[in-house]
């Protein structure tokens, strides 16, 4: 038998002990904090109005990014949460009655949210929906149109980034 200290240099085995990133440490934190019913329960469908109601708070707060909570809990279980909430914001439009969303169709759409915004916060996804549910972001014609919610959050993402900056403000000043 070879000794594995003939077959694996020392020097190679340092890229094997890398720090943990950033990324890995606050999903160890948010796991510790909350398991997955508990993160459902905090940012339900059923939250949505009070992110509404909190504007500043939704967008200021310290939530999971959407990154954090997939490596947290898996792709799969933030795709299943994002589907809760556009299964909610598809009920909610004037789409056309009687044409069924396919659930491929909402899966596909939370996997788009899910990689081209992880650093998105779910307090603020949850106030996007909120608010385009109000009419503030995107309108559906006929029929629910996945391409109408991306755009609409990526218009969302903008005006939160300044509502953001202009909220901090207002509370470095307030002390």
């Amino acid at each position: 038998m070879t000794p594995i200290k003939s077959i694996v240099k020392t020097d190679d085995c340092k890229t094997l002990f890398y720090p943990p990133t950033t990324l890995c440490l606050a999903a160890k934190k948010l796991r510790e904090t909350k398991d997955y019913p508990t993160f459902l329960t905090s940012y339900s469908v059923d939250n949505e109005n009070y992110c509404a109601a909190n504007v500043d708070r939704a967008l200021t707060t310290n939530s999971p990014m959407l990154e954090v909570a997939a490596e947290a809990y898996g792709d799969q279980q933030v795709i299943t949460w994002l589907y809760a909430h556009l299964a909610s914001l598809a009920l909610s439009t004037s789409a056309k009655k009687g044409e069924e969303l396919l659930v491929n169709q909402l899966t596909s759409l939370a996997r788009t949210i899910l990689y081209n915004y992880p650093k998105l916060r779910t307090t603020a996804f949850m106030l996007f929906c909120a608010r385009f549910k109000a009419g503030h972001f995107g309108t559906f014609y006929g029929s629910f149109d996945p391409l109408t919610v991306t755009s609409a959050l990526k218009d969302f993402t903008a005006w939160a980034q300044q509502q953001r900056w202009i909220a901090m403000e207002k509370q470095s000043r307030n002390g």
